[in-house]
């Protein structure tokens, strides 16, 4: 989870333009963080990062099938946000090296997990079998912005395969989060109407 706090780290330096909080404060406890994780990374047998173990929250109400794959896609969007987040606060810091190391490793965590129609799976083997209330396949959608509607066909594709996935299934194991962390992500990929309807659904 650390990477997810440390996103809020990248998101006050971007929205504020701090200077000072970034070099004292986001910039070294965001680094701490990679470097830590970035030491449990190890190459697999085709020379991409993964970590030792790997789940998504809350799937499969935490027994022993909530161990997927390394990387899952909610690792692998916390991981790319963080080396990326990483690599532009450290060239704002004036730290080219450590930017381009960052960078580097963001790149060697490989492609995501998606099925034959496109939609994100749980992880290389798994796809999201059923309805549940944490939206942890799509954090690299929002709140992590690294699928982007402006980011040409794929993503797109990406974006309406996994979206259509989760109307599929439906609400029926959502809670109040659920419905306004979907709307804001519907919101995000250019859906005003489905983010409408999610608060709507919530009041």
């Amino acid at each position: 989870m650390g990477p997810w706090i440390a996103h809020l780290f990248y998101l006050h330096w971007r929205y504020t333009g701090d200077e000072k909080f970034l070099k004292t404060r986001a910039y070294p406890w965001c680094r701490e963080l990679g470097i830590c994780l970035k030491g449990l990374l190890k190459p697999d047998e085709k020379g991409v990062l993964v970590l030792p173990l790997s789940s998504s929250p809350e799937i499969h109400d935490n027994r022993l099938s909530a161990w997927l794959k390394p990387n899952s896609n909610y690792d692998l969007a916390c991981l790319k946000m963080l080396f990326q987040s990483l690599g532009e606060m450290a060239t704002a810091c004036g730290k080219r090296s450590e930017a381009q190391d960052w960078l580097a490793t963001a790149r060697a965590l490989g492609d995501w997990h998606v099925n034959a129609d496109g939609a994100l799976k749980l992880d290389a083997n798994e796809d999201l079998a059923e309805s549940h209330r944490h939206l942890s396949n799509l954090m690299g959608l929002y709140p992590f912005d690294l699928i982007t509607v402006e980011d040409g066909a794929r993503a797109r594709q990406i974006i309406r395969a996994s979206l259509e996935q989760w109307d599929k299934f439906g609400t029926k194991q959502w809670c109040g989060y659920s419905f306004t962390w979907m709307s804001a992500l519907r919101a995000r990929t250019g859906d005003g109407e489905a983010s409408l309807r999610n608060l709507d659904i919530f009041v």
